[in-house]
């Protein structure tokens, strides 16, 4: 089997249609696929089409521990049960704020002429999703203000530039409950991308577990050996069931293509046992 369970449409940050993410994976070779779009569960609305793999619905949330943003993915949930959908609506009304921030901050550097127009400019930008500090980027691109996506986060929109508006989320014990009460799994996603001393990350993981989350991303997205090897064990010591994804977003990175995952290292216990 080749499953992948962490990827995104353009629902929230992704590049392809949800409709046109699973016929991808399908040619890729996945027999086992969750649409993990942020913060959002609308990508399973109106999926009429018929594919020869097995759909997994899934969401990743943002939360807080200990002041650190971490990702949690959702997978087996029920994308109709209205209090997950009340949750994504308040994960919604939080990127707003901070998109209301952002473009205020903009406006009082001089960087936009008005905020209000900026926030109407990105709205059009993102459409149906989410903004983000990419929608940023793009509107100061098509207004000239800067010459590409990456100059737009160097000079405002990144680390410790006028832009860079830290999120409002709720904090992690609350998004495991959001998941449980839908019927869900809670997945700590990427452990290795939070850049985290060992001892730290390990806190984090007793007290997901604690709060009850039950699996982990080992095999998530570009990583080594090494990492896997050591989530691997992490999992297998906290007793977590153990989940692959690409983190998929874009045709254009190649290391995270949708369907091409690592095989899960042979002393995992496999979170998708369950739908199988």
């Amino acid at each position: 089997m080749t499953i992948d369970l962490h990827c995104h449409s353009n629902h929230s940050d992704g590049e392809l249609s949800p409709t046109e993410l699973i016929a991808l994976a399908q040619r890729n070779g996945a027999t086992m696929i969750s649409i993990t779009d942020h913060d959002t569960v609308s990508a399973y609305e109106n999926l009429t089409t018929t594919f020869d793999l097995r759909l997994i619905p899934g969401v990743e949330f943002s939360c807080l521990w200990r002041n650190t943003n971490v990702h949690i993915v959702g997978l087996g949930i029920d994308p109709t049960d209205k209090n997950l959908r009340v949750s994504c609506s308040i994960q919604s009304e939080h990127r707003m704020t901070r998109a209301r921030v952002i473009a205020e901050r903009l406006f009082s550097k001089r960087v936009v002429p008005s905020a209000e127009a900026a926030l109407m400019a990105v709205s059009e930008i993102a459409g149906t999703r989410a903004i983000g500090r990419p929608d940023f980027a793009d509107h100061l691109v098509q207004t000239g203000v800067c010459e590409d996506r990456a100059s737009a986060f160097k000079s405002y929109l990144g680390a410790g530039k006028v832009g860079d508006v830290k999120e409002q989320w709720p904090d992690m014990k609350e998004v495991i409950k959001w998941i449980g009460d839908s019927g869900g799994v809670a997945v700590l996603a990427h452990p290795a991308k939070y850049k985290m001393t060992r001892s730290k990350l390990i806190s984090m993981i007793r007290e997901f577990r604690e709060y009850g989350g039950e699996s982990i991303e080992v095999c998530a997205g570009h990583q080594t050996d090494q990492v896997t090897k050591s989530i691997a064990d992490l999992s297998k010591s906290f007793d977590l069931s153990a989940s692959c994804g690409s983190d998929f977003h874009s045709l254009d990175r190649q290391w995270s293509q949708v369907g091409k995952v690592r095989t899960l290292p042979s002393n995992c216990r496999p979170v998708w046992e369950k739908w199988i």
